[in-house]
């Protein structure tokens, strides 16, 4: 296993920060080179730094000056800061980054312009394995800047401006479906509160309605509030429930008395005529008993009274054929009850052989 302490390596201008940072972009993904080699920093070099760091039982790695803490003999090495090493989108990033004083007053100073990772990695593969810190150095040996990403600062961090260009675009493709989210959101609450409006109206001008109507009903009543009102209306419906009661039974009265009458009537026909020309006359009169029986009755009692009585069985007083017997005013009370004149005439002259018509 290769070990690396990168001030001759790998290292990362910090000028372009307006403040010392709090976060900054150590591996980008893929192939990082420098004058020692290229260092691969891949999805399999990100598990194995994390791996490394949480075996370790530290919650933070150091930073330090020159790479002092990796000297050999040991020399004094006093903490720059400490930070938490996290993978951002395959990236590996010293984050949350805690300057001492001293460090963050000479990098605000510009003592220290650089910063540069010390890590392990494989010989074979030039993957990076794990990171022991990163190092304030002033002494770089390098042939190309790689890329720092600081999410405390506006510095671009070396990206490919074809990235930046993509991310433009889906960020403004992104912003103008939302905007057009929010266009028809906008469109769809206006016409809900158009909606909500119509029917706060439409609510208001049916209150003013009923307002009035109660009104109406309080002065109709001669009352002064609405308890008083359904008191009065509950009052007069009891008073049409009960007057509909007795109209029934009156009802129920006179229809049994117009039936016992209508029986008599024909009981007085089958003594006058007997038995068969009754039976006849219930069947003429049957059409007219189910749709009106005052009508019936009357009809009937003006039939009943022209009509003679049997003076044998089966025999009549009639008087010879063609004589009219029926008086005038026989005819006009016919005429008054819908009787037909012929119909009087034969029970005038005890010829009945059919009912009414």
């Amino acid at each position: 296993m290769g070990r690396a302490a990168l001030s001759d390596a790998l290292f990362f201008d910090i000028l372009g920060f307006e403040a010392p940072p709090t976060e900054i972009r150590l591996f980008k993904l893929g192939e990082n080179e420098s004058e020692k080699g290229t260092f691969v920093f891949d999805e399999e070099a990100a598990r194995m730094v994390l791996d490394a760091f949480e075996q370790k039982g530290q919650d933070r790695l150091g930073i330090d000056y020159e790479h002092q803490s990796l000297s050999t003999p040991p020399v004094e090495a006093p903490a720059a800061g400490w930070f938490v090493p996290r993978v951002i989108n395959g990236e590996l990033f010293a984050s949350d980054i805690k300057w001492t004083a001293k460090a963050f007053d000479r990098i605000a100073a510009k003592e220290y312009r650089f910063f540069s990772p010390a890590f392990e990695f494989d010989p074979e593969t030039g993957r990076v394995t794990r990171l022991i810190n990163f190092a304030l150095t002033n002494s770089p040996a390098l042939n190309e800047l790689p890329g720092l990403v600081a999410a405390s600062s506006n510095f671009d961090g070396g990206r490919d401006p074809m990235d930046y260009e993509k991310l433009y675009n889906e960020l403004k493709a992104q912003s103008d479906r939302q905007a057009a989210e929010l266009k028809a959101a906008m469109e769809q609450l206006a016409e809900l509160k158009k909606k909500v409006k119509a029917q706060d109206d439409e609510d208001e001008e049916e209150l003013k309605r009923l307002r009035s109507l109660s009104d109406d009903i309080r002065k109709s009543l001669g009352v002064d509030s609405d308890d008083a009102a359904v008191g009065a209306i509950k009052a007069l419906s009891e008073a049409k429930a009960r007057a509909e009661q007795a109209e029934a039974k009156l009802a129920e009265v006179q229809d049994k008395e117009v039936t016992a009458e209508l029986e008599a009537q024909f009981a007085e026909f089958k003594d006058r005529q007997g038995p068969d020309a009754e039976a006849k006359l219930r069947a003429a009169y049957e059409p007219i008993l189910k749709t009106d029986k005052k009508r019936a009755l009357a009809q009937l009692k003006t039939q009943v009274e022209f009509t003679p009585k049997a003076t044998a069985p089966g025999r009549h007083d009639a008087p010879k054929p063609g004589k009219t017997t029926a008086s005038e005013g026989a005819r006009r009370l016919a005429k008054l009850h819908n009787i037909p004149d012929d119909l009087i005439e034969k029970a005038a002259r005890g010829e009945f052989n059919e009912g009414a018509a």
